[in-house]
């Protein structure tokens, strides 16, 4: 029996304990539930202390198991199930997790974290299936144990810098499991759990504020209900229905309660309701004042954080005395308000509020030491950024955090007060206040506000303006408006109020930098992208004017800007959702289709296809470039690689792109595609006139030119192709041609975009990684001595360079609806364009990432993409680079640089033109 439940299962068996949306467990169920799980994870080989990672929704098999993991001496660390698999993997690592529980929603985000995890977790288990996954109904039951104190690790939201462990002494690993039922018991009495009723989630359990009202009630004697997400009318359904005695709710979600139809209110009647606990942010007085007036003084108010825990109360009686209040702690813990050196002040000014504990009491950072003592402003003493005063009795009133103050004209002013008043007005559904830069006071006060469905936006500014200077002092008064179609709150209803400031923080350098083809002529413009995934990873850019001729009239013409996604995260979330950020709506590549026809022929190509089309596209074809058939090229690979690095040898004085990084990849995709030798330079000239259309050496703007690329090329293909047909050959063209899925091949247009892509994709990407390689091994000379010294390297050498030089820099997608991507509101058909060069040098997913490390491990790169557009010759990339390297090895130390490094003028591939070098005489004796 699961002894902290032994009192319900003697006495109420047969009642209802655990419901969510698909099952129902009784008390004496949920007991053998636990009991289950509890031998699942011991019989896993999991011990005492060890740590189980939780990314799961809100369903009954996360609380059987966190219940298991109290009683089996096992740390639960939960999970926000919205996470990016690197920042997953952070804290797999940061905890030491031993094993990860999931399902099936979030397996392959999870999988993908788990791969990116050094000595990473044992055991990756799922509640209902997932590739890669181990179902939990398959692991054996191991023996029964003695029941010991388990306990949480809750990671922080992560505001500012990467989320970290709080661990406090709430629950002793290891000790004995009486100490949990006297814990629960010292709660329920000062909070006011129940022992019996009914508890309702439908917040984010992983959240501290949801699990800690979810899962105490339970040990206390309440049946919880869950529910995966919060709508208001089903919630107003369920309290009633199921007679929900106790809740955890946040001020958003009031809001949305107090808006539905008066049907549906004056349906609800809410009887059973006896106390509703509530936080997560400041709550408008006339929100609450609403909400009590509707379902009765069943609220409480808390002032609390991960880092301490619940330190003030403040029930309905209490809050209507003093409005605003969250209340005053009760003994032995104390709040105190102190300035900016960690002095205390008197009642009624304003400060940081600061929580002190008695010693042993308080908390630390798992693994961050500088950062626990930077909480700290004395001994037992610490604040986590919130603002507030304390009135002359000790109640706590908070105006908001230290990171969200506005400073206009030296006067400070706290976004909370501005939007406590903005939430009264009827025109607004949602709303937050940040500052932005203004030349003269600084700052200028700035309202973001999403509207009522049913208010018309037409005047909206003038009439917020009027109602806020009712309540507010002129300098507090919001000075612009925008009106957005949704606030991007966090699930647990924070707001991303860093990322929204970002949007308005002025450009260092030009707008239009990172479209302009010019700016790369000097390489990737790194510090512009440091700065960008900094200040503004998702930010809007302007596209500069450039130049074409058509029939010999020079044409003057300007994109219509697109939004930049420069953070790792960002990069990949993009990449993994078509269905928001479409390859064909617009085409994968930065310029707009000039016509619906061109656009209905850019789509004849892989990369601006999406599903259905892509995935048959590449069925079609994948089977040349899986790992088996790539690797069946290996000898042929390495001749061609050990041919051109001699011969550079001998010749001594060479272009390092022309006869290294080109040549090889030509001659493999001579061999693959079937084409005479003799005939590679035409592959070389095609490719260089279409990546390189803005460089006066090749395409040099001209549409005429493109054109007859294209046609060149395209006549060439459709003649080989036809030769195949006759003849076929064990070629990939012959391949292509014979090739058929789902009754059908590919037609002419089909075929020729993908030949072409495979001859640019094959030549180019190949070609600059060795080029750009070469040159970061000689500017990086203890890395190339190095790579000579220990030739295993070789294979963490083709991932680092591929990361560090990033060959295609860029594709771009289009938002096919209205969106939020790293707190940016985007619009359907607004273009984005995801920087695989900045998401390569994003210290959120490496360390150190401007420093070439040949043993990078783990190397989660996007140098060929991540989703269904991963690079279809990843493995045949990888096979020639990894030739080159073993080829040049021997002559690396003796190869130097004799001239400037040439690139080309684009904005799309991280390209090199020329490297003039020169292969010293080795040795005598060599």
């Amino acid at each position: 029996m699961a002894e902290l439940l032994q009192t319900m299962v003697r006495d109420r068996a047969g009642d209802v304990a655990l419901t969510d949306e698909r099952t129902t467990r009784t008390w004496a169920e949920l007991d053998r539930s636990v009991d289950r799980w509890i031998g699942v994870l011991r019989g896993a080989g999991l011990d005492v202390g060890d740590r189980v990672a939780f990314v799961l929704g809100n369903r009954h098999e996360t609380f059987e198991a966190l219940l298991a993991c109290v009683h089996a001496g096992l740390v639960a660390v939960p999970v926000n199930w919205h996470l990016t698999a690197p920042e997953i993997a952070h804290i797999l690592t940061d905890c030491g997790a031993r094993a990860v529980l999931t399902e099936a929603a979030y397996a392959p985000t999870v999988r993908d974290a788990v791969a990116r995890t050094p000595d990473g977790p044992d055991l990756l288990m799922s509640v209902d299936g997932g590739d890669g996954c181990t179902p939990v109904d398959d692991l054996p039951v191991g023996p029964p144990v003695a029941a010991l104190s388990g306990g949480v690790l809750l990671y922080t939201s992560g505001t500012s810098g990467r989320p970290k462990g709080v661990v406090n002494p709430l629950l002793k690993v290891g000790a004995p499991i009486d100490r949990v039922a006297a814990t629960t018991e010292a709660l329920g009495g000062g909070l006011g759990i129940p022992t019996q009723g009914q508890a309702l989630l439908v917040g984010p359990w992983y959240h501290s504020a949801q699990l800690f009202f979810a899962q105490f009630p339970l040990l206390r004697g309440c049946g919880l209900v869950l529910r995966r997400g919060f709508d208001p009318v089903e919630v107003l359904r369920v309290i009633d229905e199921e007679k929900i005695t106790i809740s955890h709710l946040v001020p958003t979600q009031f809001v949305r309660l107090l808006r539905v139809d008066a049907a549906t209110r004056a349906a609800f009647s809410g009887a059973s309701l006896a106390r509703i606990w509530h936080g997560g942010g400041p709550c408008p007085p006339e929100t609450k004042r609403a909400m009590i007036e509707w379902w009765g003084p069943v609220f409480v108010e808390y002032y609390a954080a991960t880092e301490a825990g619940i330190v003030t109360l403040a029930d309905s009686h209490t809050w209507l005395a003093r409005p605003g209040t969250v209340g005053r702690p009760a003994p032995p813990t104390e709040v105190v308000v102190v300035d900016d050196e960690g002095r205390p002040l008197p009642a009624g000014r304003e400060g940081r509020v600061a929580v002190r504990r008695p010693p042993g009491r308080g908390f630390h950072y798992h693994n961050a030491p500088e950062q626990t003592e930077q909480a700290h402003v004395a001994p037992d003493t610490f604040t986590v950024g919130d603002l507030g005063h304390l009135d002359a009795d000790g109640y706590l009133f908070l105006t908001g955090r230290s990171a969200e103050l506005i400073v206009t004209g030296g006067v400070n002013v706290y976004p909370a007060e501005v939007e406590a008043v903005l939430s009264t007005h009827p025109a607004v559904q949602d709303s937050v206040v940040i500052g932005v830069p203004d030349e003269e006071f600084g700052e200028q006060v700035r309202a973001v506000v999403q509207l009522d469905p049913a208010w018309p936006a037409q005047g909206v500014e003038q009439a917020l303006d009027a109602h806020c200077r009712t309540s507010l002092a002129g300098f507090k008064v919001p000075r612009s408006y925008e009106v957005v179609d949704r606030i991007p709150r966090e699930p647990t209803g924070k707001l991303p109020r860093g990322a929204l400031r970002d949007r308005y923080r002025p450009a260092a350098v030009s707008p239009g930098l990172l479209a302009d083809p010019a700016s790369y002529l000097t390489g990737v413009p790194h510090d512009e992208f440091a700065r960008r995934r900094r200040d503004a990873p998702v930010a809007w850019v302007e596209e500069v004017e450039l130049t074409r001729t058509d029939q010999d009239r020079s044409v003057r013409s300007r994109g219509r800007g697109f939004w930049a996604v420069t953070r790792h995260s960002a990069v990949s979330e993009v990449s993994r959702d078509p269905a928001t950020f479409s390859s064909a709506a617009g085409g994968a590549f930065l310029a707009d289709p000039r016509t619906p026809e061109d656009l209905h022929r850019n789509r004849q190509l892989l990369i601006n296809m999406d599903a259905p089309e892509h995935a048959w596209v590449r069925r079609l074809v994948a089977g040349a470039f899986t790992p088996r058939a790539v690797g069946r090229l290996g000898e042929l690979v390495t001749r061609h690689a050990e041919e051109v690095v001699a011969r550079a040898v001998a010749a001594r004085d060479i272009d390092v792109v022309a006869d290294l990084a080109a040549e090889l990849p030509l001659l493999v995709l001579t061999d693959l595609l079937g084409v005479p030798r003799e005939d590679r330079r035409l592959l070389f000239d095609w490719s260089n006139n279409l990546v390189g259309f803005d460089d006066p050496r090749y395409g040099g703007g001209s549409v005429q030119r493109y054109r007859d690329t294209f046609a060149a090329a395209f006549s060439y293909v459709r003649e080989l192709a036809a030769q195949r047909r006759a003849a076929p050959t064990d070629d990939l063209l012959s391949l292509l041609v014979h090739a058929e899925a789902d009754g059908r091949g590919l037609t002419d247009a089909q075929l020729c975009q993908l030949w072409l892509l495979l001859v640019i994709a094959g030549n180019e990407t190949t070609r600059h990684l060795i080029s750009n390689g070469v040159q970061a091994l000689l500017e990086h000379p203890e890395q190339r001595d190095r790579l000579i010294a220990e030739p295993d390297l070789t294979a963490s050498a083709v991932e680092e360079l591929l990361r560090f030089v990033t060959p295609i820099m860029q594709f771009r997608r289009t938002a096919t609806r209205d969106t939020v991507l790293d707190g940016t509101r985007i619009a359907a058909g607004d273009k984005v364009v995801i920087y695989y060069a900045s998401a390569n040098r994003d210290p959120a997913a490496f360390t150190d990432p401007d420093r070439l490390d040949l043993a990078r491990d783990p190397n989660p790169h996007l140098a060929f993409g991540i989703g269904p557009h991963f690079c279809l010759g990843a493995h045949l990339a990888r096979l020639e680079m990894a030739a080159f390297l073993t080829a040049i090895r021997p002559h690396l130390a003796r190869l130097r640089l004799t001239g400037p490094v040439r690139r080309m003028r684009t904005n799309f591939m991280n390209a090199v033109t020329a490297m003039p070098a020169r292969f010293d005489v080795a040795p005598e004796g060599e």
